[in-house]
């Protein structure tokens, strides 16, 4: 058996901030047969993970007026399923607003975008060399942008909706936020992008069924442990590190 503590886990558990983690593992348990699913009957996790979303999205330039001051969300399971309902919502929203059917990808940095484009992946190998590469040099690109505009007495990260044309963000709160396994937020620049995220079926047997994710149930339980995550560190323990590397 090896524990979060053991070396081997360095590079999926930050062990030298695991006393930190201690504090966030009581909400976990306690909520951990809720469904946020059923928000009128679980209106603690409801508000978790709205405060989570907004808090989030703080973060990343909602409060800036550049941005319209209408960035959303919700909580996904990781960021491969964010990255899947960013792009269905993203497709949709194209479909309905301009009668686009047939959209591109110009660049994937993930097999989340793989999975989501449905495209047979007839050379994964030579995609994840290529890949590889142009991870690095975008992270190195990102992180001197960071550094000159802090020396310039800006902060990036507080730009990042401002900017032009950036409609969604995935971020993995439970990497350097040190939320429990499980915990990403998908953020959208307005509502009327996010709307083409939710499913809707109105002619069910059973009657009216809206899900906002993917999934129908989800943990409440980790909801709750991200919100208690991002409570106690406050916005100077959530380090951008763990914005860019969720991003």
């Amino acid at each position: 058996m090896i524990y979060p503590s053991d070396q081997f886990t360095y590079p999926y558990v930050d062990i030298l901030l695991l006393h930190l983690i201690q504090p966030f593992s009581e909400p976990l348990f306690r909520f951990a047969h809720t469904n946020p699913l059923h928000w009128d009957v679980f209106q603690s996790v409801a508000r978790f993970e709205a405060e989570v979303v907004a808090m989030t999205a703080a973060l990343l330039g909602n409060k800036e007026k550049a941005s319209g001051g209408q960035v959303c969300g919700n909580m996904t399971s990781g960021g491969t399923e964010s990255i899947l309902l960013a792009m269905k919502s993203s497709r949709d929203y194209m479909r309905y607003k301009k009668g686009m059917t047939k959209p591109e990808i110009s660049l994937d940095l993930h097999l989340g975008f793989l999975m989501a484009s449905l495209t047979p992946l007839r050379s994964l190998e030579n995609w994840l060399l290529a890949m590889e590469y142009v991870s690095m040099l975008i992270f190195v690109l990102v992180a001197l942008c960071c550094l000159l505009l802090e020396h310039l007495g800006t902060q990036f990260h507080h730009l990042i909706f401002a900017l032009p044309g950036v409609t969604s963000i995935s971020v993995d709160v439970h990497k350097y936020g040190l939320a429990p396994k499980g915990t990403s937020v998908v953020l959208y620049i307005n509502h009327d992008i996010r709307k083409h995220q939710f499913v809707a079926v109105t002619e069910w047997s059973w009657g009216l069924y809206v899900s906002p994710t993917i999934a129908g149930s989800r943990p409440g339980g980790l909801i709750a442990g991200a919100w208690a995550a991002m409570m106690s560190l406050g916005q100077e323990g959530d380090r951008i590190d763990f914005l860019i590397s969720g991003i």
